[in-house]
């Protein structure tokens, strides 16, 4: 079985999960943080879908996860 290798934001999206369990945080309580919608959060999560650059921002932020997505030169 063939699978797409994984991007940028599919591994940053990864990483937020990962911040989000660890820290004992719900998909609903991220949720109502960055007020969106629990599938929104589900959808990121999954890799269905990707967030702006402002909310993986705000994303990162609400769980104290360092976050650079601008690539250095």
């Amino acid at each position: 079985m063939h699978t797409e290798p994984e991007n940028r934001y599919t591994r940053i999206a990864r990483k937020l999960t990962f911040a989000r369990i660890a820290r004992n945080w719900t998909q609903g309580e991220v949720a109502e943080q960055l007020g969106v919608a629990l599938d929104t959060i589900h959808s990121w999560e999954s890799g269905r879908r990707m967030p702006t650059a402002l909310k993986l921002e705000l994303w990162a932020d609400a769980l104290g996860y360092d976050l650079d997505i601008c690539p250095k030169r």
